[in-house]
């Protein structure tokens, strides 16, 4: 006969850690119990820090750079800068690209950029 095992087993642990997130999720309808605005500036300022070797680094823009993301060429993103930060809006690119609602704000602002430098 066997002694009983003393201690948790490696699976009891690993269904428990599966356990955890769903649990969370029903309860409060977020996966970490809510903690996320508490942890997410910290993660960020890792994230971000220059010593993280798996960082991507932001690109800068001229206005003339840009004006070339504009979404009249189908191999490149669109771009919208927008108070000095450029966003990616490839996804709606049938609303910002060319003929659409809000390409006339893109070019608006991309000439009001272009009279600030």
């Amino acid at each position: 006969m066997t002694p009983p095992k003393q201690g948790m087993s490696y699976t009891t642990i690993i269904i428990a850690l599966l356990f955890l997130p769903l649990l969370s999720n029903f309860l409060t309808q977020s996966w970490s119990f809510g903690t996320e605005p508490y942890f997410r500036p910290y993660v960020r300022k890792i994230h971000e820090s220059p010593y993280n070797p798996f960082a991507k680094g932001l690109k800068e823009f001229t206005p003339k750079e840009l004006a070339r993301y504009d979404g009249s060429s189908l191999d490149r993103p669109v771009y919208v800068a927008v108070d000095g930060e450029v966003y990616d809006v490839s996804a709606n690119r049938r609303i910002y690209g060319k003929g659409g609602s809000y390409n006339m704000m893109y070019v608006h602002l991309l000439l009001y950029d272009s009279a600030l430098y």
